[in-house]
């Protein structure tokens, strides 16, 4: 496989790992539910997803680990930081690549070729959970499901359902998201768990600003346990 081929395929892996953490939702505890549509006109007439989006939408920070599960049954881990509006950040332990929404541009960065490539952010689905007021007409909900204090929403890009769809899995006690997975137009199945996940951290121990930075991308990057 190329080089460039190779990183397209991480790149689109890593599109998959965090297609948009934290839509849709609904119910805590009962029975399955089968609520579907929009995700606009849902959150006026489902009360527990409207909460679930007002939630997504008051959150400022995330920092955490993940583990990843593809279908074939491989395995990587690495670290995520976000920071709300349009600023995330994602390194694979095993793979010399880092993920960057730099506010304006999804970046692909190799650390190995020193190379990068960039699209515009609002082309990818984190283009979603970034904004600072998601747009719920974005998305279309296709299942929810709550079984054994575990919430499960599947949802779909509205403009674009043949690109997959993600399933969001939250616990209901606290509520909180544990992870999620992805089926991608090809029908691969990606797991991802999130592992000690610290949700808006206060302002000195929030992601700093300058791990989003698309120029700070190279051999002299900043440590991301530096402040």
């Amino acid at each position: 496989m190329s080089r460039s081929l190779s990183l397209t395929l991480s790149a689109t892996a890593a599109v998959s790992l965090f297609l948009s953490v934290l839509l849709s939702l609904s119910l805590f505890v009962g029975e399955a539910k089968s609520a579907t549509g929009n995700g606009e006109a849902l959150a006026r007439s489902d009360p527990v997803f409207a909460t679930a989006v007002n939630w997504l939408r008051e959150l400022d920070n995330m920092q955490g680990e993940f583990l990843q599960v593809s279908s074939n049954g491989a395995q990587d881990q690495g670290r995520i930081w976000m920071r709300r509006p349009n600023r995330m950040r994602i390194e694979y332990d095993s793979q010399p690549l880092v993920l960057l929404a730099d506010g304006i541009n999804w970046v692909v960065y190799d650390s190995e070729e020193d190379a990068k490539s960039e699209i515009l952010l609002s082309a990818t689905p984190f283009h979603f959970i970034l904004q600072e007021d998601p747009d719920l007409s974005e998305i279309n909900v296709t299942r929810v499901h709550r079984a054994a204090g575990i919430l499960e929403v599947t949802f779909e890009d509205a403009r674009h359902p043949e690109h997959g769809s993600m399933t969001l899995e939250f616990a209901s006690a606290p509520f909180v998201l544990r992870g999620w997975v992805v089926l991608d137009a090809q029908g691969r199945r990606t797991r991802v768990s999130l592992v000690n996940p610290v949700w808006n951290a206060d302002e000195a121990r929030a992601p700093p600003f300058v791990l989003f930075r698309n120029d700070r991308l190279g051999p002299s990057a900043p440590d991301p346990d530096r402040r």
